[in-house]
């Protein structure tokens, strides 16, 4: 069975964090980079990248993928 993972992405007007918490165990891996305002998604991707790799996460495995923001 491939395994499921749920990640919460909180783009702030200084940091971009990140939590990857895996369905089955509740086990989860957090990141955080620095914030782009220019375009927020450089963020997004790039603690992604950071975050998963890592954790030896496939994106394919992200099953849902919910973000909320503070930047105006």
């Amino acid at each position: 069975m491939t395994k499921r993972y749920r990640v919460g992405v909180d783009i702030g007007g200084t940091f971009t964090d990140l939590i990857v918490v895996d369905n089955d165990t509740g086990a989860f891996a957090v990141g955080k980079v620095l914030t782009t305002p220019a375009d927020p998604s450089q963020a997004v991707e790039t603690v992604l990248v950071e975050t998963l790799q890592p954790a030896g996460i496939e994106p394919s495995q992200v099953q849902r993928l919910i973000h909320g923001t503070t930047l105006v």
